[in-house]
């Protein structure tokens, strides 16, 4: 009876074993279906196939730069992530990789075509109009109309874009939307029209720039808003200027550029600090994650502009004075590149130090990433590493330097030669002079010497007739 208990339990702890066990795989077949649910949700974001035709198009081998410029009219350069180059003309996008290969040619249909790039995509929108398009690296991902006519926008790194419209019920609005295109924020301005709007790439929030007149004079605000939240987290206002640029610098600061001047904000929109322009003209300006660029000058009657490099604590690191109107200026993390009308010339960020000079007949275009410069001319677009035309044309400059010093050395030995010449001929000068006069001396005592010997002579003749003389008196 006890044999067949313990029997009974043994099945028992059998059966217990294999439940648990059937039990776990259950639950490790569930939790593979869930992580398969959710890669399959997360691959539908991402959009798989478009992620595939990027890397495939970006592997593709062109024929190197130079390219021919395709036809119509250029509008803008920008670098996309990667070493991929965006191209807007009046009719068409393109795109280009770094061997120069074309992996993107779609016709947009937009009159007054504004192109911001991303990461991966790239945001296209009719400035006036109400068509909008996104794009990946080598194709078009989506497109939709706006209920309203466009004023401006701006796309984030993950994929988000946002667009300042007119609105049926206010002012102005702004409406953020996902990668789908698909709107999950708005908000309506009832006083004041919009003027500029930006995405934050570290955190989910906006800021947008507003202007107005009152007394006679521009008031601009800047509002920031949590795009998890309905409310406006802050407001500043900056009375008597007029804003024409609202962003995020370095992730947490929120950059204000008016026509004044330019103003840091915490994120809570506490004022960090500012640069005046003091009674110096805007003339155009660039700006990065790490700073800026500010060119001033007068267009009109202006011989000189001044071109100023400001790091995140608005603290000037350059200052460069040019003899032209720069067409463009543009930033890397090293350097400042100026666009004239047929040269790019490249400044250190740092010191203001002319770098190097590329030179190319009629530029109308340049956009400098990945450390590589890419231009267009009215033919071509072309591309060289900006390391490399700096050392080049460091070595031809020293090369020239030395062939200078070379000459200069040259030329005194041979100036030294000629004294040295000088010298001995007036000491052979001298020498044959103290010659002639040592000869001219010599043949004086030789004739002293003479004149003697005759006199001796003469004298003895004399003493020889007087003694003839006695003998014959005798």
């Amino acid at each position: 009876m006890a044999q067949l208990t313990d029997f009974q339990l043994a099945r028992r702890r059998r059966a217990r074993k294999k439940l648990i066990r059937n039990l776990l795989m259950m639950a490790g077949f569930g939790l593979v279906v869930f992580l398969c649910l959710i890669l399959i949700q997360e691959a539908g974001k991402v959009d798989i196939k478009t992620a595939y035709n990027d890397v495939k198009a970006e592997m593709g081998t062109g024929g190197g730069y130079p390219v021919e410029l395709p036809g119509g009219k250029l509008l803008q350069l920008e670098g996309a992530g990667g070493d991929t180059l965006m191209l807007l003309t009046d009719t068409n996008l393109y795109s280009y990789n770094g061997t120069g290969k074309q992996m993107l040619n779609q016709q947009h249909g937009m009159a007054n075509q504004r192109m911001i790039t991303s990461s991966d995509r790239t945001l296209l929108y009719d400035q006036g109009g109400v068509k909008v398009s996104l794009y990946s690296k080598s194709g078009l991902v989506n497109s939709m109309e706006s209920d309203f006519n466009i004023y401006t926008g701006d796309i984030a790194s993950n994929g988000n874009f946002v667009l300042a419209t007119q609105s049926d019920t206010h002012l102005a609005q702004v409406t953020v939307y996902n990668k789908e295109m698909q709107w999950f924020y708005r908000w309506r301005s009832s006083d004041r029209p919009i003027i500029s709007v930006s995405l934050s790439d570290v955190r989910d929030e906006m800021v947008v720039g507003c202007v107005d007149v009152s007394g006679g004079s521009y008031l601009s605000s800047i509002s920031r808003f949590l795009l998890s939240t309905d409310k406006e987290l802050g407001q500043v206002e900056l009375p008597g200027e007029l804003l024409l640029q609202v962003d995020y610098a370095g992730g947490n600061l929120v950059r204000a550029i008016s026509d004044q001047k330019v103003t840091h904000f915490s994120a809570d929109l506490k004022k960090q600090a500012e640069y005046s322009y003091g009674n110096r003209e805007l003339n155009r300006f660039a700006v990065d994650e790490s700073g800026m660029a500010l060119v001033f000058g007068s267009s009109v009657g202006a011989q000189q502009y001044e071109v100023v490099a400001l790091d995140l604590h608005l603290k000037e690191s350059a200052r460069i004075t040019v003899d032209y109107e720069p067409v463009d200026v543009k930033l890397d993390s090293r350097y400042i590149y100026l666009e004239g009308q047929d040269a790019v010339e490249i400044y250190s960020r740092l010191t203001g130090t002319l770098m190097a000079r590329l030179t190319a007949s009629s530029i109308y275009g340049m956009e400098p990433f990945g450390e590589r410069l890419y231009y267009a001319t009215t033919t071509n677009l072309d591309m060289v590493v900006t390391k490399g035309l700096i050392e080049e044309q460091k070595d031809q400059q020293n090369a020239l330097n030395q062939a200078e010093s070379s000459s200069q050395d040259t030329s005194s030995q041979n100036t030294s030669g000629q004294d040295t010449s000088s010298e001995i001929s007036s000491g052979d000068e001298a020498s044959s002079g103290s010659s002639s006069s040592q000869e001219s001396s010599s043949q004086s005592v030789s004739d002293g010497d003479s004149s003697s010997e005759t006199q001796s002579s003469g004298e003895a003749v004399s003493q020889e007739e007087a003694s003839a003389s006695e003998q014959e008196t005798s």
